[in-house]
This record gives structure tokens, C-alpha cells and sequence, in this order.
């Protein structure tokens, strides 16, 4: 009995399967590089509140987010920015005066942090994307955290990006 022997032969598919697997890797390493380089090339100063929280909770927060406190975005655990001033106040809400006619008061039950922050990012198409992926836009919620707390802010303005 003769063995039949196979033989493998590279034909241009084979090639071009591999020029396909190659530009992948290039495409990855690219990308990569582009994002890394300059994902947090900028920054931007935004105003935040943190709105209706105990005055216990206002207490602590006005304390541990001192000027230049790091924070660091929850979402990917990378330093986006600092701290550079925090106050606290009470909360607004409606209420009816003695005639029935609304007007704002304070709140006693809560209070709200106001403060402002420098944020780390990049400047693209729709606006500022801190870290360089995380869409800035005013009344978006971001949940941070610093070495001391974590909570979420809204923002409430974002400044003109300039370079770090």
C-alpha cells in the first residue's frame, strides 16, 4: 500500500488572510496610541452641585473635598481632575406664603455642595469628553470619587477647555 502524502501549499489566500490579521493588530495598536496620547491633553473648568443631601452628609463632603482634591471617574478608575472649591447651602424648595402665593424657601431637611473642579479631558465633535471618552454636557450626572468619598455630580457649567 502507497501512503498518500498531503501537501500544504500557501496560495494568495492565505496571504491575504494574514495582511487582514496584521492590519487589525495595526488598527489596535494605533488606536490605542491616538486615545492614550491624547485622551487628557486639556482641561476645562466646570461648576457642579450636589443636590438634596442630609447636612450630615454636606458636613463630611465640604470637609474631604478640600482645594486639590484628586478625582477619579468611577467608570474607569482614572484621575480626571481636581477639587478647587466646595461650599455647602441649604436646599430650595416651594412652599406656599400666609397669602397662598409659591415662593422658594429654604429647605431645613437638606442642603446641597456647590463647588467648582478642573476636569482632565479632550476636545472632539460634540464638546468636552473628560478622560477622553465621558461626554461633558451641563445637567449630567458624573459619578466620581477621591480617596475620602464618592457621590455624583451634576454639573451645572463647563468653562472654555484650554491646555494643560
Amino acid at each position: 500500500m502507497a501512503k498518500q502524502e498531503t501537501k500544504s501549499r500557501f496560495n494568495i489566500f492565505d496571504a491575504l488572510l494574514i495582511l487582514l490579521i496584521l492590519a487589525c493588530i495595526a488598527a489596535l495598536v494605533f488606536r490605542y496610541y491616538y486615545n492614550s496620547k491624547d485622551a487628557v491633553g486639556e482641561q476645562v473648568k466646570v461648576s457642579f452641585i450636589v443636590p438634596a443631601i442630609m447636612p450630615s452628609t454636606a458636613d463630611a463632603m465640604t470637609e474631604k473635598l478640600r482645594m486639590g482634591t484628586v478625582l477619579y471617574l468611577s467608570d474607569g478608575d482614572s484621575v480626571i481632575g481636581y477639587i478647587q472649591s466646595v461650599t455647602k447651602e441649604p436646599s430650595k424648595v416651594y412652599a406656599e406664603n400666609s397669602s397662598g402665593k409659591l415662593e422658594r424657601i429654604d429647605n431645613p431637611l437638606s442642603m446641597d455642595v456647590i463647588g467648582t473642579a478642573v476636569l482632565y479631558g479632550r476636545s472632539g465633535e460634540s464638546g468636552f469628553y473628560i478622560g477622553g471618552n465621558k461626554l461633558a454636557t451641563v445637567s449630567d450626572v458624573i459619578y466620581v470619587y477621591s480617596t475620602d468619598i464618592e457621590f455624583s455630580m451634576s454639573l451645572t457649567g463647563i468653562g472654555v477647555p484650554t491646555a494643560k
